[in-house]
């Protein structure tokens, strides 16, 4: 896998996370990234207020009850959308086969 640059990651976690209910696993794992990336990057963008933690209420049991799950803010979704328009602009996203 090529070097991503910071905004690349984030981009990347924000749209795993845009759909809700995202665990911290499936967004390392689906944004490639290792777990200690995946702790300064959360802290980042939680401090930024551009996804949000959250616990579902009814877990079937008391670890489903304390895991956290993310969503993409408002903000964070904008973020991404502008991101993307500027990589439409400037030609850089990655055109899929």
């Amino acid at each position: 896998m090529k070097y991503r640059s910071r905004l690349e990651i984030i981009a990347s976690m924000l749209q795993v996370a845009s759909s809700g209910d995202a665990s911290r696993t499936t967004i390392m794992y689906k944004s490639f990234i290792s777990h200690a990336q995946l702790k300064d990057f959360l802290s980042f963008l939680l401090r930024k207020d551009l996804i949000i933690e959250y616990h579902k209420g009814e877990g079937k049991s008391h670890r489903e009850e304390r895991a956290s799950l993310y969503k993409t803010t408002e903000k964070g979704i904008y973020l991404l959308h502008l991101y993307n328009e500027m990589n439409d602009l400037l030609g850089t996203q990655k055109k899929e086969p």
